[in-house]
């Protein structure tokens, strides 16, 4: 027994050294070639620095942290790849330099692109035939990799993916000097991610003309900054006349709220038999559920506050009493203006002809949202995970690898906090951090998060 874990121990002190001399080896700094591998009509692009992640999750992580459950995570998921016997589906790709990501219209539709730099091109030209999926494809220049996703919804046939093989070697061939690629080159080593788009990916209809996004690592934070052009084709949005919540558990603010996601949800509630105006803006505190199972149905009922502000007057509680929507939910109308689901009440309050208030607590009260902000997140993410009831379905809920694990990384976070604030006429700014307990390092966590989620595979 004192050999086997005398060996256990040896074998962990080795794999860490093993990743420290791995680590030190790929970190240095080396040419990246990729950067300006993208096409010139890009709507969005984003660089991600793999060296700096690399860095700062052996370094910082497995060295000062000292976290066996990373190695641990490490050690099962390899064992899972070795015990999977199968064809080799490597591409070469060298995760440890940058990644550039970005999207491009496409014959109408989208495109989703990838540019890697390469350590082994000979095995993306032997694997990417079986590794790539149908509706993708790729071109290859010395080492230089490209991939590219079609996303839309007509069929990606024969034709259109040999003109979308020609746009992959045009990327993968002619750098460019456009506005967004020169955004991605001014490489920062103190930025984890550099984001850059026109527009916000929602079509034609757009709340911004220009994003620009960095992502920097803290000791135990991640931070957000950036700088939003508006659109003045949509002035009213920015006005921001609103009513909003004083924060109480997870905070939520917007009047960020795109035609695309209202053209959406207004399809969903009209299904409901549910017709309301355009949506102004809307806040939200959240605080958690409580899952019930009385007569084998599962009611949920969530702690919150929800303050609607329409863009016109409507009679909210007249035509939330013609619709579906309530009885979908197991909710009925108790009195005038309170509603139950035979477990627990909750209050609804017509605040002005354009604003309701939707409250699990009988005294809620709102307040006029601040003119300077378009949006706010701010709150304690374990929030997210407090649910209590049913003891059956506690059980099961706790047995999802997805609420274990996620229910895990939130516990170890202090608070995070995104604003959108008007900073003049012609732009906004950006700012966010996710702030974690002092005894643990957002990239560890972050790390150990999605290979347990598998968001990320170990080969």
């Amino acid at each position: 027994m004192r050999l086997k874990r005398l060996l256990a121990s040896l074998f962990f002190l080795v794999t860490i050294w093993t990743l420290f001399l791995f680590g030190r080896f790929f970190a240095v700094d080396k040419p990246i070639k990729n950067l300006t591998h993208l096409p010139e009509n890009a709507i969005f692009a984003m660089r991600l620095d793999g060296s700096a992640a690399l860095k700062s999750t052996l370094f910082s992580v497995l060295l000062e942290a000292n976290d066996p459950e990373v190695i641990k995570v490490i050690n099962e998921q390899i064992n899972k790849k070795w015990k999977t016997k199968g064809v080799s589906k490597s591409l070469g790709i060298d995760f440890l330099s940058d990644i550039v990501v970005y999207v491009f219209p496409f014959e109408g539709e989208q495109m989703m692109g990838m540019s890697y730099n390469l350590i082994r091109p000979d095995l993306m030209r032997k694997n990417a035939p079986r590794a790539l999926d149908s509706n993708q494809c790729y071109s290859i220049n010395e080492n230089i990799g490209v991939v590219l996703t079609y996303l839309g919804k007509k069929k990606f046939n024969f034709e259109k993916k040999g003109r979308a093989i020609k746009m992959a070697q045009q990327i993968a061939f002619t750098p460019i000097k456009g506005d967004l690629a020169g955004k991605i080159a001014q490489k920062e080593t103190t930025k984890l991610v550099q984001l850059t788009s026109r527009g916000m990916l929602y079509g034609s209809s757009t709340l911004f003309t220009r994003t620009d996004v960095d992502l920097t690592l803290k000791k135990h934070a991640m931070v957000l900054t950036g700088q939003l052009i508006k659109n003045f084709g949509i002035k009213d949005v920015f006005l921001n006349k609103n009513y909003t919540l004083t924060p109480s558990g997870m905070h939520f603010y917007t009047t960020l709220i795109p035609k695309s996601i209202q053209d959406s949800l207004h399809n969903i509630l009209k299904s409901k038999r549910l017709l309301i105006p355009e949506i102004e803006a809307i806040a939200m505190n959240y605080r958690g559920m409580r899952i019930n199972n009385p007569n084998g149905v599962l009611i949920n009922s969530p702690d919150l506050d929800l303050v609607i502000n329409f863009r016109d007057s409507v009679n909210f509680i007249a035509v939330l009493k013609k619709s579906n929507l309530l009885k979908e939910f197991h909710f009925e109308f108790k009195s005038a203006n309170v509603i139950t689901n035979g477990i627990k009440d909750f209050y609804i309050t017509k605040i002005d002809p354009q604003t309701y208030l939707f409250s699990s607590e009988k005294n809620t009260k709102t307040k006029m949202n601040p003119q300077s902000s378009l949006l706010k997140l701010d709150g304690n993410l374990t929030n997210f995970t407090n649910i209590t009831g049913n003891k059956w379905f506690m059980t099961f809920l706790n047995g999802l690898p997805i609420y274990f694990n996620s229910k895990s990384f939130f516990s170890k976070t202090k608070n995070v906090r995104v604003t959108v604030t008007n900073a003049d006429a012609k732009k906004a700014t950006l700012e966010g951090r996710l702030d974690f307990k002092e005894e643990y390092s957002p990239m560890n966590e972050i790390f150990k998060y999605a290979v347990q989620s598998n968001i990320i595979r170990l080969k």
